[in-house]
């Protein structure tokens, strides 16, 4: 039986290359260790805030408050990844209250820690309107003087007549894909994974100051006609996990060798 001549010509190079790549890489061998890293985002996206409950005279009787008498601004401010949420209460009166929820989402890639500082400053005669306010907002958000904290301080906020709490809520989806709330939580006490929620709760209380209870027989004198701002500040940190002695494969079990490293469980920073 005749072969095609020239197929044999064709198959005989091709039986060749495995012999060849074998002989080579039988005298010659390299380990090539190569690093691969994605570098995550950190992301907390501002989803909305909710007015719970409220107490507030309705000034011009058209029977609409809020976005009247009770505006709420947001602002994204792309250059310094801030997000700031205006909230204006004008005019108030003793017995007002304020309570909001607002939530937060970590969008990105990366687990975070929230810290948050609580200040005020007033009384004063000036105020900023967001109808008239700049563009980019920075005149509206300068934060108060240093010592002006709401809870301590050189200058707390004077409680009573003010009272103002907050709580902040975790929000966290399991394995089986539901949500599930967590908390209230202290700055720093737990890290927000990605797509975690935060429900962030806040009460302001403004009571009608007793002159008998020691708050001073000028405060009306002084509030009054005046503006009070209280300033909240989130801060979202990425986190971290220290962690060493795992292996992949096996440790060499020979005479001389140092001895395989003791596992260590993975502790933050």
């Amino acid at each position: 039986m005749k072969m095609n001549k020239k197929l044999l010509l064709l198959l005989v190079p091709l039986l060749l290359l495995p012999l060849l790549s074998f002989g080579y890489a039988h005298f010659t061998d390299k380990v090539v260790k190569k690093y691969r890293v994605h570098v995550g985002s950190l992301e907390v996206e501002f989803i909305g805030i909710h007015v719970d409950a409220c107490r507030m005279p309705d000034v011009d009787n058209d029977g609409e408050i809020f976005g009247d008498e009770l505006v709420i601004t947001t602002y994204e401010n792309p250059e310094d990844c801030t997000w700031y949420i205006y909230i204006t209460a004008d005019p108030i009166t003793g017995g007002f209250y304020l309570n909001t929820t607002m939530w937060l989402h970590n969008s990105g890639k990366l687990p975070f820690e929230l810290r948050w500082e609580t200040m005020w400053d007033g009384p004063k005669d000036y105020f900023i309107d967001t109808d008239v306010v700049n563009p980019d907002w920075t005149n509206a958000f300068d934060p108060p003087k240093p010592g002006y904290s709401v809870f301590g301080g050189a200058n707390p906020l004077p409680m009573p007549p003010w009272s103002f709490a907050m709580d902040v809520y975790r929000w966290h989806l399991g394995d089986d894909g539901v949500y599930r709330r967590t908390g209230p939580f202290t700055p720093t006490q737990v890290d927000y994974k990605p797509c975690d929620y935060l429900e962030i709760k806040q009460h302001i209380n403004f009571k009608q100051p007793d002159p008998e209870a020691g708050v001073g027989e000028d405060w009306q004198k002084d509030w009054q006609c005046k503006f009070i701002r209280l300033w909240v500040e989130f801060t979202a940190q990425d986190v971290y996990w220290d962690f060493s002695s795992n292996l992949v494969g096996e440790w060499p079990d020979e005479e001389g060798l140092p001895a395989k490293p003791p596992l260590e469980e993975p502790s933050p920073p």
